[in-house]
């Protein structure tokens, strides 16, 4: 029943990060409950959501297993296994400049900040046309908390042999130096209440998952050597091997020693006003810190650099080609300061131009034309309007988008209307049978009073979150047409009542999988309970704490300063009404 869905969301989550996914393997896996994907290759600019000048030169995720027991998701977890990931990445300054890569670049960042928009906006509205009286909120609530709680305990999740590593050459003129982070393990299991690993599949009404922590740990090397000039199998080599603690204590120039840490979580599925509801605890052998006067240099250094980078990326189009110096080429590097200056102060008096005013009304009644179209005829368009609506999205800012979509909703709503309008006409004089369509409007109506709350609800919520933008959407309606064939499941009409929809079989079938009953929603809310409930019982344990400024660590390792302590615990609890 979810398998379209799942494979679907795997598609678009990993299509963001990796090169070469072989869909058909990915869709055929799920649906057959096993998933093992293997020598993945990471995109290069996989990165951009840290919005850094970062690329990553080399990336792989060796392993990733997905096993979906979907004949009994109650009595069985979902395990995910990510295995040997392995990132170089280096800086993206102007000698790495290209104007295509970076124009491409930001244009799918921006459309990417736009799909996170529309997803929260079409979820709103969901809510907003469902959720009209306290029990219909109640019971969304409850909703939206059982699944997590389902997830939670249903879940597991292996994350082994993380190495993460970033090189730089440019910043410190003096001599390079090489950022990592090292993961051994990090994973989340089920086990009973004496924090054995097994998977309780009966009706417990407690959780208990654990949470490891292994030989995580961060350096940074100071005059040390590239990785960039090794073979692949050389490279996955070394990798490997500077994953863990003797060899991240040894190789490397640490300033986070390897952290080993548990955490135990509890959660109560039914509590009572006086039960706790959520507890969690964790513990950490140690963590020590250490920074030498290098590191500290390369830190301002690097700093500055981004900064630089990140404040130069507008005029890097008009910079000399990387090498030429000023004194080498004076007439190229004044030409450069030129037409920087030009460009802001004639793009500046442009904007009060009419010429400009022109252009800007024209754009955004074309856009409003061009998507109110797009989102009432099923994200369909003919090739001309596709191509002038993509012209657009790259020439118009993201702030001026966002507003020309939220006029051009108003639009959609109408001509959705219009459109069912004329559907229901066609239909009525083409069936002849006017008392038998009625009588079925009829019914509909009454199934959609008596499911617009929660199912409703459901449905909209899960389907706008997995389509995301409408630019997606279109291939994604194939997809998921083809996936789930048969059993009526998603359709996608836009931002009007026909959004996307999981279909009530469907939506029953969720609750039956996470163990919800809109019947059963508590009454109690959390205004409604004691002020004394205990919601979230948190501590943490810290063994062991350092912290050591060295100078000469490569020579004579002096200690400069430093101070250290034994057992630090922080305790939290949350109230209905405060956080202590």
């Amino acid at each position: 029943m979810f398998e379209g869905i799942v494979a679907t969301l795997l598609n678009r989550f990993l299509g963001n990060y990796v090169t070469n996914l072989e869909t058909n393997q990915l869709k055929l896996g799920i649906w057959q409950g096993d998933v093992k994907l293997e020598k993945l290759r990471l995109k290069n600019d996989a990165l951009d959501k840290l919005r850094l000048p970062v690329d990553i030169k080399e990336g792989w995720l060796g392993t990733l297993t997905i096993s979906i027991p979907w004949s009994n998701l109650k009595g069985e977890p979902v395990r995910i296994l990510i295995d040997n990931v392995y990132i170089l990445a280096t800086p993206r300054f102007q000698e790495n400049f290209d104007p295509q890569r970076e124009e491409e670049r930001e244009y799918k960042n921006k459309m990417r900040r736009l799909e996170n928009d529309d997803i929260l906006r079409q979820q709103q509205q969901i809510k907003n046309k469902t959720a009209h009286s306290p029990d219909d909120e109640k019971k969304q609530a409850s909703f939206t908390e059982q699944l997590i709680t389902k997830i939670v305990d249903n879940l597991q999740v292996v994350i082994k042999n993380i190495h993460v590593r970033y090189e730089d050459s440019i910043s410190n003129p003096d001599h390079m130096f090489a950022v990592g982070a090292t993961l051994n393990e990090l994973s989340a299991v089920s086990t009973d209440e004496e924090w054995r690993d097994t998977f309780l599949h009966d009706a417990s009404s407690v959780i208990h998952k654990m949470l490891k922590l292994s030989q995580f740990s961060v350096y940074w090397d100071t005059g040390c050597e590239s990785m960039q000039g090794l073979s692949h199998n050389e490279l996955i080599a070394q990798f490997a091997r500077e994953v863990g603690a003797e060899s991240a204590g040894s190789s490397h120039q640490s300033i986070l020693q390897p952290v080993v840490g548990v955490g135990k979580l509890t959660m109560n599925k039914r509590p009572s006003p006086e039960d706790v509801r959520t507890m969690a605890k964790f513990e950490f052998d140690q963590l020590a810190f250490e920074l030498d006067d290098e590191q500290y240099a390369d830190v301002l250094f690097l700093t500055t650099a981004f900064d630089y980078a990140m404040r130069q990326r507008r005029y890097c189009k008009h910079r000399p080609p990387p090498g030429v110096r000023p004194k080498d080429d004076p007439r190229a590097w004044l030409m450069f300061a030129i037409n920087s200056v030009y460009d802001e102060v004639h793009e500046r008096n442009r904007r009060n131009t009419r010429q400009y005013m022109e252009e800007r009304r024209e754009s955004r009644a074309l856009y409003i034309r061009l998507y109110s179209a797009f989102k009432s005829n099923h994200c369909a368009l003919p090739e001309c309007d596709r191509i002038a609506l993509e012209d657009l999205h790259r020439r118009l800012s993201y702030d001026d988008i966002r507003h020309y979509r939220t006029l051009a909703e108003p639009v959609i709503r109408k001509q959705q209307y219009l459109i069912r309008k004329r559907d229901s006409e066609i239909s009525m004089a083409s069936g002849g049978a006017a008392a038998s369509t009625n009588a079925a409007g009829a019914s509909a109506d009454s199934a959609g009073a008596a499911g617009a709350g929660i199912t409703g609800w459901v449905g909209g919520w899960v389907s706008s979150w997995i389509t995301g933008t409408p630019e997606q959407a279109q291939h994604q309606e194939k997809q998921l047409y083809e996936n789930a064939e048969g059993e009526g499941a998603i359709g996608i009409e836009g931002l009007g009542d026909e959004a996307m929809q999981l279909s009530e079989k469907q939506v029953l079938e969720l609750y039956e999988a996470i163990e919800f009953n809109e019947d059963e929603v508590a009454d109690t809310t959390d205004d409604d309970l004691p002020k004394d409930t205990i919601k979230l019982a948190a501590s943490a344990i810290l063994r062991t704490g350092s912290l050591k400024l060295k100078v000469d660590r490569k020579t004579r390792d002096h200690t400069l300063m430093g101070f250290m302590f034994d057992l630090l615990k922080i305790d939290l609890l949350q109230r209905p009404d405060n956080l202590v």
